[in-house]
């Protein structure tokens, strides 16, 4: 045989991840055709095609299939395909942990058509809070799945060899052996004690020499994101903030940009304070598109603005 079962795998998962990665791309530049114009759809779409975390969209990882479904829902919800929309949103989720806060810009959608006339709201709401639990529901089941493994003690699991050395190297907690430490905790979720005991995730914990590199690379991209974010909210803050709007005005335009500026501003808090990388700031689930866009100089009546 010509190539080894290993190969192939490899392989596929290359050509997977690289066709992902198209569709990804050409859902983000629909996106901001939306949102901007043709020359900030170009724009978003070479940022997101050429940046310091593009290694992570051609190796055998889950961020190209993430980023397909994260843009192809945002797209559906532009156009008013919210149960499309909301379908991607639960893949993304069962693709990645984070994928839930794709919920928020259901959230959002639902202030925008709470204040058009023809809209009601007991049926906005509800609707909203179904497709947002949906959104929710792969992360609390796997949740669910690991307290099950690891939250109930001498439960009969094989572990290979090779696993059992690992663990025992790295002071690994393997599933079916004693309760793990965040068992006790009020909300015994997995993920934070994993990412704070053996990721070293937590405040200013990134903060150190070695991790110099990642904050070079990842400089140009914090900037511009930083830079947009500012921009953006010291312009259009009096405008169209959410606690000023009322049901049955409407909103501008703009209005729909606002919710990725705030997404792309929490998770700039999150970089700068607790992991500041090229994943953290060049994934797909980092609007740069929508902030390349915003950060461009308008040009109005030939002159800029």
């Amino acid at each position: 045989m010509f190539l080894s079962y290993q190969s192939i795998l490899l392989l596929s998962a290359v050509l997977l991840n690289i066709f992902m990665f198209t569709i990804a791309a050409i859902a983000l530049c629909n996106l901001t055709l939306i949102l901007f114009d043709e020359a900030a759809a170009w724009e978003a779409t070479l940022l997101f095609c050429f940046n310091p975390a593009s290694i992570f969209f051609s190796a055998c990882y889950t961020e190209s299939l993430f980023s397909a479904t994260t843009f192809l829902g945002l797209y559906l919800l532009e156009i008013g395909q919210e149960c499309i929309a909301t379908i991607f949103f639960i893949l993304g989720g069962l693709v990645r942990s984070n994928g839930f806060l794709s919920s928020g810009f259901l959230i959002y959608n639902a202030f925008v058509k709470w204040s058009q006339p023809w809209q009601s709201g007991c049926e906005i709401v509800t609707k909203t809070c179904a497709r947002v639990a949906l959104c929710f529901a792969p992360y609390l089941l796997f949740q669910c799945y690991t307290w099950s493994l690891y939250c109930l003690p001498d439960r009969s699991l094989g572990h290979s060899d090779a696993v059992l050395k690992q663990a025992s190297e790295h002071g690994y907690h393997l599933a079916g052996y004693n309760i793990s430490e965040w068992c006790k905790n009020i909300l015994p979720f997995s993920y934070g004690y994993v990412q704070q005991k053996y990721w070293n995730v937590g405040f200013l914990r990134y903060y150190q020499p070695i991790q110099l590199p990642n904050f070079l690379l990842a400089a140009p991209v914090v900037s511009l994101l930083g830079s947009a974010c500012f921009r953006f909210l010291k312009k259009n803050s009096n405008r169209f903030f959410p606690l000023r709007w009322k049901p049955g005005r409407g909103v501008g335009a703009e209005a729909r940009r606002l919710p990725y500026v705030l997404y792309a501003c929490v998770l700039l808090t999150l970089c700068v304070f607790f992991q500041c990388g090229t994943f953290t700031t060049g994934s797909g689930q980092v609007p740069r598109g929508e902030m390349a866009a915003t950060a461009r100089t308008p040009v109005e009546n030939g002159r800029s603005t």
